[in-house]
């Protein structure tokens, strides 16, 4: 048996199965048949404090190695004492033993990141070892079979709610991660599987809300001297190129069709939420509400840190209101218009009009998982343009062009010679008997619902699609990631901001009570945060 570490503290026992059994042992107590490969040197002295544990053993070391114990490796038993001793010999062993072992198990060796994740998912919260190590608890390794008697495991006494330490420890990141990016996560909490986002459709409703959006009405012109007539004349034509422009992606399997798949968030919020899938969609719309209202002319991934930031302070009993936003300006971190704050108390009390503002009501649909919409955003709009312009060059209204120099810019020397700024890209609207109506959105987003149905994907995918394969003419800056990438990254770095399980910061998310740390994607940074408000070039 190892020594003992500290006093006894096992709390209430709840019992194991033989397989979370034979994984608890990995966490510093299991015996092994055979003495473990490293010693703790004589200049280490035992570490007398806590070894925490979380509430699944398996589950954090299948998340840390990628491996699910079933059996007890003979490698472990001193692994907590050595990696405590920081800097030391013992520890550096300690981490190439382990990383070896693990790679004779999976065929890959442990990451410095799967260490971090190692620690994080098994050493946050606080728990004192029983008295003769953890081992005590267990029986001999090799001794366990599937009938034996349920094991006791210690208490687990993580915190339950964020300290205002932890929310100050996020605010602070938002304000580092607003002057920088940040590298992608190395491994989510979300799964990102073809199979994990093709659930998105039997898990998220799937209804249409075309019947909701504005169009011209029968017999009426369309504004701007019907600068949107020749999209209405070349619909099918327009149908066409986006089809064949998106045909390789579609046939690929090109993950950025799927960035509204939200599939695995759903079930991550049942999972580490403890949500009904009820209950997790309803979640989904609400912070999808806010992460559109925050979208225009804004880059996704400020979205997704606004929109936590906003339902934080809403369940927080001070929700951010147009009145208070008035006075008080933004919080750093987290900046955002006027406009914004103004869509998002909308959403929030549920009264958005997708008549004057169709694009942040359709992306809601969208960003919950509702697929069955296309978001015509500033790059949706100048990628339907572009389009026209390929089948008639030169044919373009005046009344798409911000000034008469674009316009005999494009005239002279194409499309591609014009700045994706110049290009007149918020959509007009007609009033009839004092209601106002966006009736240029049916128009300039129909060719992209009739490509979907020519490529036989749902209309959200096309147009996600139509982002990314258009990226480098509409002047797209959010980075090639679908929603659930975009989580992981931000989940990730709140993780790290707080030192605790990505899990535990998906629960908290989900209840309000944190927002998320940073913007995700690297490049993100002062001149960039410059050109998202100066030129327009985010996502709307």
């Amino acid at each position: 048996m190892p020594p003992a570490f500290g006093a006894a503290n096992v709390g209430n026992n709840l019992p194991l199965t033989p397989d979370q059994a034979r994984a608890l042992s990995l966490t510093g107590g299991g015996v092994s048949p055979s003495p473990a490969p490293f010693q703790q040197p004589r200049d280490v002295q035992p570490v007398a404090a806590e070894y925490p544990l979380t509430s699944s053993i398996a589950d954090w070391v299948q998340n840390a190695t990628g491996w699910r114990p079933g059996t007890t490796p003979s490698w472990v038993p001193d692994w907590a004492r050595n990696l405590s001793a920081s800097n030391t010999a013992a520890e550096k062993q300690a981490r190439q033993e382990i990383s070896d072992a693990t790679q004779r198990v999976t065929g890959k060796p442990m990451t410095d990141e799967d260490f971090n994740t190692l620690f994080s998912l098994g050493m946050s919260g606080g728990m004192t070892a029983p008295e003769g190590g953890f081992g005590a608890i267990l029986p001999e390794a090799g001794g366990l079979s599937e009938s034996a008697a349920p094991v006791g495991a210690p208490s687990i006494m993580t915190r339950a709610n964020p300290s205002a330490g932890d929310i100050q420890s996020i605010m602070e990141a938002a304000r580092e991660y607003g002057r920088r990016g940040w590298p992608t996560v190395e491994r989510g909490v979300f799964k990102t599987t073809p199979e994990a986002y093709a659930e998105t459709t039997s898990l998220v409703p799937q209804v249409s809300v075309k019947g909701q959006l504005p169009g011209p009405l029968p017999g009426e012109t369309l504004p701007l001297k019907e600068r949107a007539a020749p999209i209405v004349a070349n619909t099918e034509e327009i149908a066409n190129r986006i089809a064949e422009r998106l045909d390789p992606m579609v046939r690929a399997g090109d993950e950025t069709l799927k960035f509204y798949h939200t599939g695995p968030v759903i079930r991550g919020l049942q999972q580490y939420g403890d949500m009904s899938v009820s209950d997790a969609n309803a979640f989904m719309r609400d912070w999808a509400g806010q992460g559109a209202a925050t979208s225009p002319r804004t880059q996704t991934p400020p979205n997704l840190r606004n929109s936590s930031f906003l339902n934080y302070q809403r369940a927080s009993g001070t929700p951010l209101t147009p009145e208070r936003f008035a006075a008080e300006g933004n919080t750093p971190g987290f900046p955002m218009m006027g406009m914004h704050v103004n869509l998002a108390d909308q959403f929030a009390r549920g009264i958005e009009n997708p008549w004057t503002n169709p694009k942040p009501f359709t992306f809601r649909e969208n960003w919950s998982g509702n697929l069955q919409d296309v978001t015509g955003d500033t790059h949706n709009i100048r990628a339907t343009l572009y389009n026209l312009d390929q089948i008639a060059p030169g044919s373009l209204p005046r009344g798409w062009f911000t000034s008469d120099e674009a316009y005999s810019k494009y005239r002279d020397q194409g499309f591609s010679a014009v700045d994706p700024g110049d290009i007149a890209d918020t959509l007009e609207s007609k009033t009839v008997k004092g209601i106002k109506r966006q009736s240029e959105y049916l128009p300039m987003t129909e060719p992209w619902y009739r490509a979907a149905e020519k490529l036989g994907v749902d209309p959200a995918e096309a147009q996600s699609g139509g982002w990314f394969s258009h990226g480098n003419i509409t002047g797209l800056q959010s980075p090639p990631k679908t929603i659930v990438n975009l989580l992981n990254d931000q989940i990730g770095a709140t993780a790290k901001a707080l030192n605790v399980p990505p899990q535990k910061v998906v629960n908290w998310w989900s209840r309000g009570k944190i927002p998320l740390a940073g913007i995700a994607g690297g490049g993100f940074g002062i001149a960039a945060a410059g050109r998202q408000y100066a030129n327009e070039q985010g996502q709307q």
